[in-house]
């Protein structure tokens, strides 16, 4: 696709292909049945924008820091 395309994820979990589109300026149209993973998909598309640092897209790679309390809480077996 090219910037300002539609991109439609018709199951789209936890919003990685959206927030993928958004970093690319793509407009886009998500849609999942499960409540949590739409919640979920909502927040990331949140943090996208409001935290760079978190999320980003450089040379063909999406990438995600994890910052979840739970993994940096999670003792190393």
């Amino acid at each position: 696709t090219e910037p300002g395309d539609l991109v439609l994820d018709p199951f789209c979990g936890s919003g990685t292909a959206l927030v993928t589109a958004q970093k690319l300026g793509r407009h886009f149209i998500g849609i999942e049945q499960e409540l949590q993973y739409a919640c979920l998909a909502e927040k990331r598309l949140e943090m996208a924008q409001s935290a760079p640092d978190i999320q980003g897209y450089a040379e063909g790679v999406f990438w995600e820091r994890n910052t979840s309390p739970v993994s940096r809480n999670r003792k190393k077996t």
